[in-house]
């Protein structure tokens, strides 16, 4: 059903929805076989690309965590990397659970 909702989304240029689509798809892949998490992976840096592109950083941050969880069960040193930076754009909402998740991830990354 994700498939076919992002299909959808881009013939009709809808595109408001994009980075949550791609990061619903990464968080079902990852429910599935372990050979599909490079796709989940694929799927949650697609959702930050988009995320950036249209300036949504709640979502680009949940997209962020989303890979940065990914990474670190694959105990990958881009964690702090790839979190930083979108961190230090917050200016209000660093009460909410994925910047409070985010954190703790940069904190305690390799």
């Amino acid at each position: 059903m994700i498939r076919q909702a992002i299909h959808e989304a881009t013939s009709t240029r809808e595109r408001c929805w994009d980075a949550r689509l791609y990061w619903l798809r990464g968080e079902f892949l990852l429910l599935g076989p372990s050979e599909e998490q490079a796709l989940a992976g694929e799927a949650f840096q697609r959702a930050l690309e988009v995320a950036g592109e249209q300036g949504a950083l709640a979502f680009e941050l949940r997209a962020a965590v989303s890979l940065a969880e990914l990474w670190q069960a694959q105990q990958s040193p881009r964690v702090k990397p790839l979190l930083a930076p979108i961190l230090s754009r917050f200016r209000e909402g660093r009460e909410s659970p994925e910047y409070q998740t985010a954190q703790k991830l940069v904190d305690f990354s390799i």
